[in-house]
């Protein structure tokens, strides 16, 4: 028996007139191939998470909106405003996310404005007289919250994903290097706003610049203010191209000499100066160009005269254009 079953398998396995056993291993089918070739799905990748960081910005921004409006704090106020409209677009900047910026910029202006109108609208529908003027105060002022509510979480949402549309790292910028220049600046606050010069010089590196700046304004409305001020600040550039946003803050000396129906105020004392906006032509040797906003806010209070309306000691924002050689 042993015998004839070992001539049985011999048989089976002998070669075929192609050269071939007869129990041969058959070739998978093409698509059981493709089948067994298919791995498990791969997940997409979703990116790195960064809104955590926008929302502590966001929050900073209530949180001294909310110190400054009881009682009124016009320094909180002015700190909290600047905040909530660079901290989100900074975040989006510093990963060269150039359009998730800007549009990150336009909605903290546009939602907030457009819902605080839409509300606005409503709440004055509803009666007439002060009632409706109280009305639309006060639905500006949900509605503007609302908006900027909206704005700070869509940002929260804010993803670094792979394969995003990112501003294209021009060539290095010189390091340390000394240019001196001047500004020329609008303000506005409390008493209304004016025009503004200053004399400058900074000390920059690829991602550093310190910056001194001594500056003399005049604002006015239904009085006049001689502003002049010295600052020290230090800000943070982005990026190393040749164009980059900034952002930074320091502190100085204000003197703040107001004058109404004849009657005179001075003021003086030590502020913190911040300022923020965008820097050209960082590749060239001599010359350097900038934009940007840049606040002043006393850090003292100043007795209020009685024909006085506001203290004499208030913060400015102002808008400056500024060129270094």
């Amino acid at each position: 028996m042993i015998g004839a079953a070992a001539c049985v398998a011999l048989a089976l396995c002998a070669a075929d007139g192609q050269g071939r056993g007869l129990l041969h291993a058959r070739e998978p089918r093409p698509a059981l191939a493709a089948l067994q070739g298919v791995g498990p799905p791969v997940p997409r990748d979703r990116g790195t998470w960064y809104g955590w960081q926008t929302l502590i910005a966001d929050a900073t921004a209530g949180a001294l909106a909310l110190v400054g409006a009881t009682p009124r704090n016009d320094a909180a106020l002015t700190a909290a405003s600047a905040l909530y409209l660079l901290g989100g677009p900074a975040m989006h900047w510093s990963r060269r996310l150039l359009g998730r910026g800007f549009a990150s910029l336009g909605r903290r202006v546009v939602f907030p404005l457009g819902l605080g109108l839409v509300f606005a609208l409503a709440g004055g529908s509803g009666g007439g007289g002060g009632n409706a003027g109280v009305g639309r105060l006060g639905g500006a002022i949900v509605g503007a919250g609302a908006g900027g509510l909206a704005a700070a979480i869509w940002d929260a949402t804010s993803r670094d994903e792979p394969g995003l549309a990112r501003f294209e790292q021009e060539p290095e910028a010189p390091q340390g290097v000394v240019f001196v220049g001047g500004a020329f600046t609008v303000f506005a606050d409390s008493t209304g706003g004016g025009p503004a010069g200053s004399l400058d010089a900074a000390f920059e590196t690829r991602r550093w610049v310190l910056h001194a700046n001594a500056l003399k304004a005049r604002t006015r409305r239904s009085f006049t203010s001689d502003v002049s001020s010295a600052s020290l600040t230090l800000s943070y550039l982005f990026w190393e191209g040749s164009t980059t946003p900034y952002a930074g803050g320091g502190g100085g000396w204000v003197r703040e000499t107001t004058t109404f129906s004849g009657q005179s105020a001075d003021a003086a004392g030590p502020a913190f100066v911040a300022e923020a906006g965008w820097m050209f032509l960082r590749d060239e040797h001599w010359l350097r160009m900038s934009a940007g906003l840049q606040a002043i806010v006393p850090l003292f209070s100043a007795d209020k005269p009685s024909m006085f309306r506001d203290s004499p000691a208030f913060p400015l924002l102002g808008l400056n254009l500024r060129l270094m050689l």
